[in-house]
Protein backbone atom coordinates (compact mmCIF):
# COMPACT_ATOMS: atom_id res chain seq x y z
CA UNK A 1 0.00 0.00 0.00
CA UNK A 2 2.82 2.43 0.78
CA UNK A 3 4.28 2.11 -2.71
CA UNK A 4 0.88 2.54 -4.32
CA UNK A 5 -0.04 5.70 -2.38
CA UNK A 6 3.16 7.42 -1.18
CA UNK A 7 1.82 10.99 -1.49
CA UNK A 8 -1.38 10.20 0.36
CA UNK A 9 0.53 8.65 3.27
CA UNK A 10 2.95 11.54 3.46
CA UNK A 11 0.08 14.04 3.55
CA UNK A 12 -1.71 12.07 6.25
CA UNK A 13 1.46 11.92 8.34
CA UNK A 14 2.04 15.68 7.94
CA UNK A 15 -1.52 16.44 9.02
CA UNK A 16 -1.14 14.30 12.15
CA UNK A 17 2.01 16.13 13.30
CA UNK A 18 1.39 19.71 12.12
CA UNK A 19 -0.23 21.92 14.77
CA UNK A 20 -3.08 23.97 13.34
CA UNK A 21 -3.72 27.53 14.42
CA UNK A 22 -6.83 29.26 13.10
CA UNK A 23 -8.18 28.53 9.63
CA UNK A 24 -4.87 28.98 7.79
CA UNK A 25 -3.86 26.04 5.62
CA UNK A 26 -0.49 26.01 3.93
CA UNK A 27 -0.89 25.60 0.15
CA UNK A 28 0.88 22.69 -1.53
CA UNK A 29 3.36 25.13 -3.08
CA UNK A 30 3.96 28.81 -3.55
CA UNK A 31 4.34 29.35 -7.27
CA UNK A 32 6.18 32.27 -8.84
CA UNK A 33 4.89 32.21 -12.40
CA UNK A 34 6.98 34.03 -15.02
CA UNK A 35 5.08 36.88 -16.70
CA UNK A 36 5.84 37.09 -20.43
CA UNK A 37 6.31 40.36 -22.30
CA UNK A 38 2.90 40.24 -24.00
CA UNK A 39 1.16 39.78 -20.65
CA UNK A 40 3.35 42.44 -19.04
CA UNK A 41 2.18 44.92 -21.67
CA UNK A 42 -1.48 44.57 -20.59
CA UNK A 43 -1.23 44.16 -16.79
CA UNK A 44 -0.69 47.51 -15.10
CA UNK A 45 0.16 45.89 -11.72
CA UNK A 46 2.98 43.89 -13.36
CA UNK A 47 4.36 47.03 -15.01
CA UNK A 48 4.32 48.88 -11.68
CA UNK A 49 6.12 45.98 -9.94
CA UNK A 50 8.89 45.98 -12.54
CA UNK A 51 9.22 49.77 -12.57
CA UNK A 52 9.39 49.75 -8.75
CA UNK A 53 12.39 47.40 -8.90
CA UNK A 54 14.18 49.55 -11.51
CA UNK A 55 13.57 52.67 -9.39
CA UNK A 56 14.79 50.96 -6.20
CA UNK A 57 18.11 50.14 -7.90
CA UNK A 58 18.38 53.67 -9.32
CA UNK A 59 17.82 55.20 -5.86
CA UNK A 60 20.62 53.03 -4.47
CA UNK A 61 22.86 54.23 -7.33
CA UNK A 62 23.71 50.72 -8.50
CA UNK A 63 24.85 52.22 -11.80
CA UNK A 64 25.71 55.75 -12.85
CA UNK A 65 23.42 56.95 -15.63
CA UNK A 66 25.18 60.35 -15.71
CA UNK A 67 28.34 58.85 -17.26
CA UNK A 68 26.69 56.84 -20.06
CA UNK A 69 28.56 56.97 -23.36
CA UNK A 70 28.14 55.44 -26.79
CA UNK A 71 29.43 51.87 -26.80
CA UNK A 72 31.32 52.46 -30.05
CA UNK A 73 33.21 55.40 -28.45
CA UNK A 74 34.20 53.29 -25.45
CA UNK A 75 35.40 50.47 -27.73
CA UNK A 76 37.54 52.84 -29.82
CA UNK A 77 39.03 54.43 -26.70
CA UNK A 78 39.88 51.03 -25.14
CA UNK A 79 41.48 49.76 -28.33
CA UNK A 80 43.45 52.99 -28.79
CA UNK A 81 44.71 52.97 -25.16
CA UNK A 82 45.29 49.20 -24.95
CA UNK A 83 42.87 48.83 -22.03
CA UNK A 84 40.03 46.40 -21.46
CA UNK A 85 36.40 47.50 -21.36
CA UNK A 86 33.68 45.06 -20.32
CA UNK A 87 30.10 45.38 -21.54
CA UNK A 88 27.16 43.74 -19.82
CA UNK A 89 23.38 43.79 -19.97
CA UNK A 90 20.58 44.22 -17.47
CA UNK A 91 17.34 42.31 -17.86
CA UNK A 92 14.00 43.12 -16.22
CA UNK A 93 11.94 40.10 -15.17
CA UNK A 94 8.47 39.91 -13.72
CA UNK A 95 6.82 37.09 -11.77
CA UNK A 96 3.39 36.54 -10.30
CA UNK A 97 3.90 35.24 -6.77
CA UNK A 98 1.43 32.70 -5.36
CA UNK A 99 -0.08 32.23 -8.82
CA UNK A 100 -1.85 29.04 -7.73
CA UNK A 101 -4.15 31.00 -5.40
CA UNK A 102 -7.48 32.47 -6.53
CA UNK A 103 -7.24 35.78 -8.43
CA UNK A 104 -8.96 37.60 -5.55
CA UNK A 105 -6.44 36.39 -2.92
CA UNK A 106 -4.34 39.31 -1.53
CA UNK A 107 -1.23 37.06 -1.34
CA UNK A 108 -1.23 36.83 -5.13
CA UNK A 109 0.89 39.70 -6.46
CA UNK A 110 3.44 40.71 -9.07
CA UNK A 111 7.14 41.03 -8.25
CA UNK A 112 9.76 42.64 -10.47
CA UNK A 113 13.43 41.68 -10.61
CA UNK A 114 16.35 43.23 -12.47
CA UNK A 115 19.26 40.89 -13.11
CA UNK A 116 22.70 41.35 -14.58
CA UNK A 117 23.31 38.84 -17.36
CA UNK A 118 26.75 37.71 -16.26
CA UNK A 119 26.88 35.04 -18.94
CA UNK A 120 26.77 37.72 -21.67
CA UNK A 121 29.67 39.97 -20.63
CA UNK A 122 32.08 40.75 -23.46
CA UNK A 123 35.12 42.95 -23.86
CA UNK A 124 35.93 45.57 -26.53
CA UNK A 125 36.94 42.77 -28.95
CA UNK A 126 33.68 40.79 -28.44
CA UNK A 127 35.55 38.17 -26.39
CA UNK A 128 33.61 36.45 -23.60
CA UNK A 129 34.67 37.70 -20.16
CA UNK A 130 35.67 35.06 -17.59
CA UNK A 131 34.97 35.45 -13.87
CA UNK A 132 35.95 33.43 -10.81
CA UNK A 133 33.21 31.13 -9.55
CA UNK A 134 32.78 32.16 -5.90
CA UNK A 135 29.14 31.33 -5.21
CA UNK A 136 29.16 27.64 -4.35
CA UNK A 137 32.40 26.75 -2.61
CA UNK A 138 32.21 23.28 -0.99
CA UNK A 139 33.40 24.58 2.42
CA UNK A 140 30.50 27.05 2.59
CA UNK A 141 27.99 24.38 1.57
CA UNK A 142 29.30 21.97 4.24
CA UNK A 143 29.16 24.68 6.90
CA UNK A 144 25.52 25.43 6.06
CA UNK A 145 24.57 21.77 6.25
CA UNK A 146 26.31 21.44 9.62
CA UNK A 147 24.35 24.39 11.01
CA UNK A 148 21.10 22.88 9.69
CA UNK A 149 21.88 19.55 11.38
CA UNK A 150 22.73 21.29 14.67
CA UNK A 151 19.42 23.16 14.57
CA UNK A 152 17.51 19.87 14.27
CA UNK A 153 18.75 18.65 17.67
CA UNK A 154 16.21 18.77 20.52
CA UNK A 155 16.29 22.11 22.30
CA UNK A 156 18.18 23.94 19.55
CA UNK A 157 17.01 26.21 16.76
CA UNK A 158 18.59 28.18 13.96
CA UNK A 159 17.74 31.40 12.19
CA UNK A 160 18.77 32.75 8.82
CA UNK A 161 18.73 36.32 7.62
CA UNK A 162 19.53 37.78 4.23
CA UNK A 163 20.73 41.29 3.55
CA UNK A 164 18.29 43.41 1.57
CA UNK A 165 19.42 43.28 -2.06
CA UNK A 166 22.77 41.83 -1.00
CA UNK A 167 24.17 41.57 -4.52
CA UNK A 168 24.22 45.35 -4.94
CA UNK A 169 26.23 46.00 -1.78
CA UNK A 170 29.66 45.20 -3.26
CA UNK A 171 31.32 48.29 -4.74
CA UNK A 172 32.71 47.16 -8.10
CA UNK A 173 35.50 49.33 -9.46
CA UNK A 174 38.14 49.06 -12.14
Amino acid sequence: DFLAYPMQLRLEQAEEHTPKEGDFKLPASFVARPVKGTELAVHHEAQVALETEWNKLRRKVVWDEDTVREKSDVIREAQRNGTTAHFGRLNGLCFEKNAELPVTDPQRKYKGRVVFLGNRVQDENWTQALFQELGSSPATMDAGKSVDAYGCLPGYGIEQADAEQSYIQADLQG
